[in-house]
């Protein structure tokens, strides 16, 4: 729990530690819990890191998908056409049942077909 009666003075590494929290989806509970001050506290001081830090960290993902896309990255590329355009690769599934007498018949086919080739090399090597 937080002191009371001193006034807090936010250090920078207090305002570096905030940021990471933030981005990293900590609550203002526990992050004001591990400066040992009260969130209203927390909020006083580090409200525009409070408000910022989000932003912050999808600004860096963006660049590093941007850098991802200059450098020729086509899964970077993928990646922002489909989330951004709505752009998808189209893919085709067909789904087949057989019946028990349709692969029974095939495994009947497959057998006959290699006993079948075995006569057909001995008349070869003769």
């Amino acid at each position: 729990m937080a002191k009371r009666g001193y006034e807090y003075k936010p250090t920078q590494p207090d305002r570096d530690f905030v940021v990471r929290c933030v981005m990293a989806g900590r609550s203002f509970e526990k992050i004001a819990e591990c400066l040992n001050i009260t969130v209203p506290t927390l909020k006083k001081h580090f409200r525009y890191e409070l408000v910022t830090s989000k932003e912050l960290l999808c600004g860096k993902a963006a660049q590093c998908l941007d850098d991802a896309i200059t450098d020729g990255s086509v899964d970077a590329a993928k990646f922002v056409l489909a989330r951004v355009a709505g752009w998808a690769e189209k893919q085709d599934v067909t789904l087949t049942q057989k019946t028990h007498e349709q692969i029974l018949e095939e495994m009947d086919r497959a057998v006959m077909k290699e006993e079948d080739e075995p006569e057909s090399n001995e008349a070869n090597a003769t």
